[in-house]
């Protein structure tokens, strides 16, 4: 890298070196218009990533809900076959099958 001496820091500004340093800074800097258009993408591919995230846990709850009501059917289900099993055997214990 350029290290200017303090005979070259001493000498005039020419505009053509003036011209010069102002298009590298604007090439090479970036501006205020050149960050907005980072973050206005940067917000973009979030909010796109935040709704597929969304959308996976949608259906996931979905599934949840759908298993834990098949989960109670099933217990009803067998809440009503032992109260069967149970009628039965009384009322083969009270006919004299068993």
């Amino acid at each position: 890298m350029f290290r200017p001496t303090k005979k070259d820091l001493q000498q005039p500004v020419t505009v053509g070196d003036f011209v010069e340093f102002a298009d590298f800074v604007v090439d090479n800097v970036a501006m205020k218009t050149d960050l907005a258009q980072v973050e206005s993408r940067l917000k973009d591919e979030i909010y796109t990533s935040q709704d597929k995230v969304m959308k996976k846990l949608d259906q996931v709850l979905a599934e949840q809900a759908a298993i834990s009501g098949n989960l109670d059917q099933y217990r009803d289900e067998a809440k009503e076959a032992r109260g069967l099993v149970k009628r039965v055997e009384r009322l083969e214990a009270h006919s004299g099958i068993i």
